[in-house]
């Protein structure tokens, strides 16, 4: 989840106060916006006004508070995502190598390990993860795992219940990788084959609801990577507070890799695998303590080394993968597929 959009309205607010609708907004949802991002509040709120023809941000904020439909709308212009395919592979590497061949071996027959992607955007981190478990675990990976990514907003799930994505999502995934789970859809336009697609489930959550559905209870590992840094220290003690209710007894919260320091409250203890950093939620009555250091096996897969990718550029055209997928054919053909 990112603040976007980057790009302010046509029209402007002028003077007007925003503050009780940025404290709103802060109170619902936890978004808060400082001096370098204040413009992307003053922006959307004014494309939100001009389409609702309301003149002041006094009737707009009433407007917001009374309608959930109007605030829907608000956070969908609030929040864009800045993300793509394999980010921070460390911890894919933890995941896959380790953590969940441990959790798959200690769930009994039947159940399944579940694993909740906060925050989960436009749906390129649960895919990731999908793939990365598809090539570790293989065709069996569907029934062994439960996969869910929840959003605030509803218009990048709707985007990630699609699955079609376009260059720069690419930019650290193998092109192997990419040319075996996805299918070339348009141009520069390339669709998530159905054996991963399968394995995500998608649900609209607020991290800062007061209760979560029960359905996502019970997970054994959370991912809430690079959210928290839009979050005050407030809101972070208490996100963090609700995940840890959804965690199983020695579950795994993982946060972004700049992250750790940042949601270190002593809620949950910190602990270090092979110089990875994450959380975990003790046994009742036990003492958590660092695990050894391991040695780190082979990889089952070639994951991508970890890149800090440059500021993108909005506006930029977006480049197709190198190596590109292989066109879709110019004229309509019969498909032998089943």
């Amino acid at each position: 989840m990112d603040l976007g959009p980057q790009n302010p309205a046509p029209q402007t607010l002028g003077s007007q106060n925003l503050d009780p609708l940025k404290a709103h907004i802060r109170q619902v949802c936890g978004l808060i916006f400082d001096a370098d991002k204040v413009s992307v509040l003053k922006g959307a709120v004014a494309t939100r006004m001009k389409e609702r023809l309301i003149g002041n941000a006094d009737a707009y904020l009433k407007c917001v508070e009374s309608e959930e439909q109007e605030f829907q709308a608000l956070v969908n212009l609030l929040t864009i995502n800045e993300t793509y395919f394999f980010r921070e592979t460390q911890h894919l590497d933890l995941l896959t190598n380790r953590l969940l061949p441990k959790l798959v071996g200690e769930k009994a027959v039947g159940r399944k390990v579940r694993i909740l992607c906060a925050g989960c955007s436009t749906g390129e981190e649960p895919y990731s993860l999908s793939i990365a478990i598809l090539e570790k675990f293989g065709k069996t990976a569907a029934l062994r795992f439960d996969v869910t990514g929840t959003d605030i907003d509803s218009l990048v799930l709707s985007r990630a219940a699609n699955a079609i994505y376009s260059g720069l999502s690419f930019r650290n995934m193998p092109p192997d990788m990419a040319q075996k789970w996805f299918t070339p859809c348009g141009a520069s336009r390339y669709q998530l084959n159905q054996d991963v697609r399968q394995m995500v489930t998608f649900k609209r959550l607020n991290l800062l609801d007061e209760v979560y559905p029960d359905d996502l209870s019970h997970q054994d590992v959370i991912l809430f990577r690079n959210v928290s840094i839009y979050f005050d220290t407030e809101v972070r003690k208490a996100v963090q507070a609700k995940l840890a209710k959804l965690l199983n007894p020695g579950g795994a919260l993982i946060v972004g890799l700049s992250e750790t320091l940042a949601n270190d409250f002593g809620q949950l203890p910190l602990v270090s695998d092979s110089g990875v950093f994450y959380f975990v939620k003790s046994e009742p009555g036990a003492k958590a303590k660092h695990p050894p250091k391991l040695i780190q096996p082979k990889p089952a897969i070639s994951l991508p080394k970890s890149e800090t990718p440059p500021p993108v550029k909005r506006h930029r055209p977006e480049s197709p993968l190198t190596p590109p997928l292989k066109p879709a054919p110019s004229k309509p053909s019969k498909s032998t597929a089943t």
